[in-house]
């Protein structure tokens, strides 16, 4: 039938962003607070937590390994403005979930252990009675196999800072971190084998010795800074192996900028003076790094109002890539990076305020179809290498059939295959010209009224690196025909 059917005329294609914008229905929130992507069932996909202020207090979304992300029943929760974090408490390797929420009477902490199946079992029983945290971070603190919790908290929201001790599944509070902060992030910044905190506001950083004893090294490895409130992120931005820390600046009226505070090796940080390019819009919101251009470094990615990327030399020094994302006019949002469609590109979840969240799909390495294929109609599907930043011409082959598999293949070095090769299917060959990063494959529909509602699907292998024959699997995408 396929063969039979399809011709290939083959067009230049304009080139356009690296990203392109869907908004699944699921994500309806009104104003997020937060949000948090884990693999909570380990089935290979990043899932979504979101917190909300107005409307449901947390919505988990399930990832089918495809990028398809579906609500997820959690247990009711009578909570507002909740923090959350997943954390293998009991050792089993899934992902349970701490939760803390502010401004409530008694103790403002609950715990959820992962059963499989979707379905979650309350352990707050494993908790003490305690305040909330406000910002979380998770990680073996005290070298001892299991994953404890260190978290920040304030008194304007009514928060306790401190740490979450793991013993075989039960956790003892205790406090640290000078007693009041707004956000916390955590790293080995001084490059002793444990992790270390960053706090503010303002800035301190507070040194592990291993045994979750913390002192605050702030006076003698800081720059002077002045205090305001910043969201922090640590991560190797100059590729020397330790461990720098971004901060996002997130009132904007006090100190407008962000800033870049580079590692010497050993813990102790220096100011890049207009390392970061300003924010181009109002304020820096859940500043993040992540390799978007597949280049070797890291890359910032900041949230705000508009979002923005912001491209790295490989030194540490960023430029505002302008049109890597699509228009993004009045859209304020948070940002977080994670392979939705695990295809081993960054993809980007937004959590916008006011209206409905989106995900941005990275070009790279991938297939869209602009339009269902119609019967008596020539159908395109467009087949992308690197939009807008690739060099020398990628070769495609593109595999197109009748069934999927219900359970995907790894296929090294390839990836995942999700295309039945015992079923009927066509492979088509292409070039992918670097100008324009993408080529586009028109077919035609039969005019048959007996095909309408046969759905096609697609995958295909991308040449990774021009002219050497490092190909990789896109994510699989189907099409009904109408």
């Amino acid at each position: 039938m396929l063969v039979g059917v399809f011709s290939l005329p083959c067009t230049a294609a304009a080139q356009v962003p690296q990203f392109f914008s869907t908004s699944p229905a699921v994500f309806n929130w009104i104003y997020p607070t937060g949000g948090v992507v884990a693999d909570f069932d380990r089935d290979g996909s990043s899932d979504l937590c979101v917190s909300g202020w107005i409307g449901p207090p947390l919505t988990l979304f399930r990832n089918d390994g495809l990028g398809d992300l579906a609500v997820n029943p959690l247990p009711a929760l009578n909570l507002s403005q909740p923090t959350v974090a997943f954390v293998d408490f009991d050792g089993d390797r899934d992902r349970d979930m701490f939760v803390s929420w502010p401004n409530s009477a008694g103790s403002n902490v609950a715990l959820f252990r992962y059963v499989g199946g979707g379905g979650w079992l309350d352990a707050s029983a494993s908790l003490p009675l305690m305040q909330g945290f406000t910002g979380i971070v998770v990680a073996d603190l005290d070298g001892d196999g299991d994953e404890d919790l260190a978290g920040c908290g304030h008194s304007i929201v009514s928060g306790a800072a401190g740490i979450l001790t793991n013993t075989n599944g039960v956790f003892t509070y205790s406090s640290a971190f000078g007693g009041q902060q707004f956000t916390i992030a955590g790293a080995d910044f001084d490059g002793d084998g444990d992790v270390d905190i960053a706090t503010t506001t303002p800035l301190q950083l507070w040194r592990n010795d291993g045994g979750m004893v913390f002192t605050n090294v702030s006076s003698t490895q800081l720059p002077p800074l002045p205090a305001y409130w910043a969201h922090l992120a640590f991560a190797d931005v100059d590729g020397d192996g330790d461990r720098d820390l971004v901060l996002g600046d997130q009132v904007n009226y006090v100190n407008p900028f962000d800033r870049l505070l580079v590692n010497n090796g050993s813990g102790t940080f220096v100011e890049i003076p207009g390392a970061i390019p300003p924010h181009p819009g109002v304020h820096t919101l859940s500043p993040a790094l992540a390799d978007v251009d597949e280049d070797g470094d890291l890359d910032l990615i900041r949230g705000g109002n508009p979002p923005n990327v912001s491209l790295n030399d490989g030194t540490g020094l960023f430029t505002l890539a302008i049109n890597r994302l699509p228009p993004l006019t009045n859209v304020s949002a948070m940002v977080l990076p994670a392979d939705v469609d695990r295809d081993g590109d960054v993809d980007l979840l937004l959590l916008t305020f006011g209206q409905p969240g989106q995900i941005l799909w990275n070009r790279h390495r991938h297939v869209t179809v602009p339009a269902p294929p119609a019967i008596g109609q020539s159908w395109t599907v467009e087949l992308w290498g690197q939009p807008g930043y690739g060099v020398g011409t990628r070769t495609v082959l593109l595999g197109i059939g009748l069934a999927r598999l219900s359970q995907p293949v790894v296929v090294p070095p390839f990836g995942t295959l999700w295309l039945d090769l015992g079923m009927l299917f066509l492979l088509q060959p292409a070039l992918i010209a670097p100008a324009a990063g993408a080529v586009p494959l028109v077919f035609a529909i039969p005019p048959a009224p007996s095909i309408v509602g046969v759905t096609l699907h697609m995958q295909a292998l991308i040449e990774e690196t021009a002219g050497v024959g490092d190909v990789r699997l896109t994510p699989l995408i189907s099409a009904t025909i109408q």
